[in-house]
């Protein structure tokens, strides 16, 4: 990807950029004001510090570097996304939702003393042992690429035998769209949208699928629910709740536990998801109605033949009876003209001996009647 010209803007003043981790970013306004239509009043502590600087990354580089997916322990729960009150059960550790505040549908949630906070915006308690810090220090020193060597296989005894746990690459993607949407920034936004359907077709077509459906559910559920949406309008968020709820309509079956917790919601959310639901059931239907007349078609077309074989074999079987019958006729006159023939001879022979002995007789008389 070629890096943009950014030499120009060294010379500006520099602003900025308190991030919802209360961690104070740097960056050049004059670099900053690129976007087509930048939001000046851009609330950037709504965003985590992870999801500001891989912006800061593309608008100095022209690419970010999204998280990797995470290697699971034998152990991962898998409750549902979010309870009857909108609350998400069994809510993991995501560095990228570590905020000391975050704004969900229902107003402002504040963590306390020691909580941190997922994606959708649940409080839980953090467990900061040394093999926590240890996994934290590992997955920090491997992140610079979303797709590298660890989640090539997903399973065997060489791969991951427990599978990866997606949920950090999709919500990098998710919120970087947003930003990216109140900046202005449509090469930035169509990237991170491409970035985040290769990661949901990565992470549904693994070997072993461990929480994606839980981290599908919540997805959906940011996408549509969470404060920093509002920062954008509908159409701004189409493309990215369409393709979230596109692909929980796509893997329904697996997600039925998840999608009905999350229509009990209702608003667009529940809307879409329905029309995603009816739609894919509609296009089920007609793809089975066009396979049931294929069959049909086919069982024509197959009925057709076996009928036209039936019938070529019956003209076949009377032409060869024809036949038969015509070689047993000339057959039949052939041994006639043959006796016949045979009959005409033995009398043509019959009547020269006949004639013969006459001649042969009348010369014996003749020779007889001259020695007298």
């Amino acid at each position: 990807m070629r890096k943009p010209d950014i030499t120009s803007h060294f010379r500006g003043g520099m602003e900025e950029l308190k991030t919802a981790d209360g961690i104070t970013l740097y960056a050049h306004k004059s670099i900053l004001d690129l976007g087509t239509e930048p939001c000046p009043d851009t609330p950037w502590d709504s965003f985590t510090t992870s999801t500001v600087e891989r912006f800061l990354e593309h608008c100095y580089q022209g690419d970010y570097s999204p998280p990797k997916p995470v290697k699971l322990p034998l152990a991962t729960p898998t409750s549902s996304v979010v309870d009857g009150d909108g609350h998400a059960d069994g809510v993991f550790h995501t560095a990228a939702g570590r905020l000391p505040h975050c704004q969900s549908a229902n107003g402002l949630v504040v963590a306390q003393h020691g909580q941190h906070f997922c994606c959708s915006c649940v409080a839980i308690q953090d467990d900061d042992t040394e093999e926590d810090e240890a996994n934290k220090d590992d997955d920090a020193e491997g992140s610079d690429t979303e797709y590298g060597d660890d989640d090539k296989d997903d399973s065997g005894s060489l791969g991951h035998p427990n599978g990866l746990d997606y949920s950090e690459v999709f919500f990098a993607h998710a919120e970087l769209y947003i930003l990216s949407q109140t900046q202005g920034r449509s090469l930035l936004t169509a990237l991170c949208l491409d970035r985040l359907r290769t990661a949901l077709g990565e992470a549904a077509k693994a070997p072993v699928r461990p929480r994606f459906a839980t981290n599908l559910g919540r997805l959906l559920f940011y996408v549509y629910e969470h404060g920093n949406v509002r920062l954008i309008d509908d159409n701004q968020a189409h493309d990215l709740q369409n393709l979230a709820s596109s692909y929980a309509a796509m893997h329904i079956e697996e997600m039925k536990e998840e999608c009905s917790s999350l229509m009990r919601h209702g608003g667009k959310m529940a809307e879409d998801l329905m029309k995603e639901v009816a739609d894919r059931a509609i296009n089920l239907n007609s793809v089975l109605k066009k396979e049931a007349e294929k069959r049909e078609r086919e069982e024509r077309e197959k009925e057709q033949r076996e009928k036209e074989q039936r019938e070529k074999e019956q003209r076949e079987k009377e032409q060869r009876e024809k036949e038969q019958r015509e070689k047993e006729q000339r057959e039949k006159e052939q041994k006639k003209r043959e006796e016949r023939e045979q009959r005409e001879r033995e009398e043509r022979e019959q009547r020269e001996r006949e004639e013969r002995e006459k001649r042969e007789e009348r010369e014996r008389e003749e020779a007889e009647k001259a020695k007298k």
